[in-house]
Order: C-alpha cells, then sequence, then structure tokens
C-alpha cells in the first residue's frame, strides 16, 4: 500500500496522476456517485428479499462505498484502505498512515457532493467520511 520506497508526488504530480487514471476508467465524479447510489439501492433489495441479511450488510458499512474514489485518488490500494476500516480507522488515519496524498482524496470526495451540497455542509459531509471509524 501507499507509495512505497519513500516516493513523494508533488500535488501537481498527483493531481495529474489522478486525472489520467480516472480519464483512463472513463470514471466523472458524477459517474462514481451514481454508482454508489445504485449500489445503496441494490444493498437495499438485496436484505428485502433475504439475499443478505442486514447484520452482514451492517458489517459492511457504509465508509465501503467511497473506497475506490479514495483510493483513486490518495494513491493507497483498495486492500489497504478496507483492511484499515475493518481495523476501525478512518480514511484519513490509513491515507497519513501510509503517506498517501490527504488533499486528492479531499477533492476526490468533495468532486462527488458538489451537485448536492455546498459550503460547510459540503465540508462538513467530506469531513465526516474521512475522519468516521467504525470503532
Amino acid at each position: 500500500g501507499g507509495l512505497g520506497g519513500g516516493a513523494e508526488l508533488s500535488p501537481e504530480a498527483r493531481a495529474t496522476a489522478v486525472a489520467e487514471r480516472m480519464a483512463a476508467s472513463g470514471a466523472n465524479p458524477a459517474t462514481l456517485l451514481e454508482r454508489a447510489m445504485l449500489g445503496s439501492l441494490i444493498r437495499s433489495l438485496q436484505v428485502k428479499t433475504g439475499e443478505i441479511a442486514a447484520a452482514d450488510l451492517a458489517d459492511r458499512g457504509f465508509m465501503s462505498r467511497f473506497i475506490e474514489p479514495i483510493s483513486a485518488a490518495s494513491g493507497v490500494d483498495v486492500e489497504t484502505l478496507q483492511a484499515g476500516l475493518d481495523a476501525g480507522h478512518s480514511f484519513a488515519e490509513i491515507i497519513a498512515d501510509e503517506g498517501g496524498d490527504m488533499a486528492a482524496a479531499t477533492a476526490a470526495l468533495r468532486a462527488q457532493f458538489e451537485g448536492f451540497l455546498q459550503g460547510d455542509d459540503l465540508e462538513q459531509r467530506v469531513d465526516q467520511i474521512l475522519n468516521e471509524t467504525n470503532r
């Protein structure tokens, strides 16, 4: 996980790398948010039909829906983020421990919610997601 070897990218280089990854995958913030909402609907239906027990779904945690965009932006791999969440750490703690790019992760989350939230509401939601734990 992390950047490895003590390598650090400048904020400009990190932003360029994130933009290139998003462009290569065809993903954009609106698409990621749409996927998250669709995933939420699917999980709700899985619980209602008994395909997944509500307790099992709760164990997966709300934060898991943000793993992919945070991973792409921060440079911390998905497996490391999931393991950290499972151990009760926040995204912010995991990214800091792994030497990831917190500014890029923050910007990626902000972009996901900008069409829906503004000002203090936007900043509070981003801060909540980055700092919430399963403890």
